[in-house]
């Protein structure tokens, strides 16, 4: 009896392996999971480019043969964006590193709704309940039904595929389309409503996740370094503090020369 109880127990264990296996999915990448490989290759394509780019977190995907069995290797998806808008994915399988432009991914993928990608024959997969669409590689070649079946039956949540960013390429001034004025990219200005302004200098850093650089005693002008962003988040930026009960007014900090800003008579806050 104990020994068919033992059989029993290792059966259970061995399916419970196999469907593990077998479990076909888009696992989250965080940022400290992301090689620094894959990092210096998105400097390398974006050294000539200007202005905001950030890298997104990834997600590895699943390579199936025409009869959707899985195979060994893995590949590992990371998106770049220009600003807000997805500019390129990057796609490590083993040694390998590929390039796919935004012109075949934005449509693809910025839709919001749940999906898996999977690799088969060397193409990028999109799987959704809707349907498929081959995101990169032969396009003409039919996708065996198979894969699909299998992909489709795996769908269960909306993966993270660039849900959070890191910026990875920045400059330093930033401009306002309607009339050319330049603006800090870092930089923002704030005025108070009276008050103990050490608590709002505090309140302040923790909403727009930056420092006190500087101020402005005689004028209660405060300087706050953020993250170099465009003049389009910026001015996102400004408006929200605006909407702060304890802010009396917001601006960014105008370049008027190679050295100096708009804010002047700036003190070096003792914080």
């Amino acid at each position: 009896m104990k020994k068919l109880l033992r059989l029993l127990a290792l059966c259970v264990l061995l399916s419970g392996c196999t469907q593990a296996k077998d479990v076909i999915e888009n696992r989250n990448i965080s940022f400290d999971e992301i090689p620094s490989e894959v990092i210096s290759y998105a400097s390398g394509i974006l050294s000539e480019k200007e202005g905001f780019y950030y890298i997104g977190t990834g997600i590895t995907v699943d390579n199936l043969s025409d009869e959707g069995e899985m195979l060994d290797i893995k590949s590992e998806v990371f998106p770049v964006y220009e600003d807000d808008r997805l500019f390129c994915l990057i796609i490590v399988t083993g040694e390998e590193t590929e390039l796919l432009s935004k012109d075949l991914i934005r449509t693809a993928l910025e839709a919001d709704e749940k999906y898996l990608l999977v690799r088969n024959n060397g193409r990028l997969v999109k799987v959704s309940k809707e349907g498929e669409f081959v995101i990169a590689g032969e396009q003409n070649v039919t996708i065996d039904k198979r894969v699909i079946k299998k992909a489709r039956r795996s769908i269960r949540k909306t993966n993270d595929l660039g849900k959070n960013r890191s910026l990875i390429k920045s400059v330093n001034e930033v401009t306002d389309p309607s009339t050319g004025k330049r603006y800090s990219s870092s930089r923002i200005v704030v005025k108070f409503t009276e008050g103990d302004s050490d608590s709002k200098i505090s309140f302040f850093e923790e909403f727009c996740g930056g420092k006190l650089r500087s101020q402005v005693r005689s004028a209660g002008l405060y300087v706050f370094t953020v993250e170099p962003a465009s003049y389009k988040r910026l001015s996102a930026l400004v408006k929200s503090a605006m909407e702060l009960d304890y802010v009396d007014s917001a601006f960014l900090d105008e370049v008027k020369d190679a050295t100096s800003s708009a804010v002047t008579g700036m003190e070096v806050s003792d914080r």
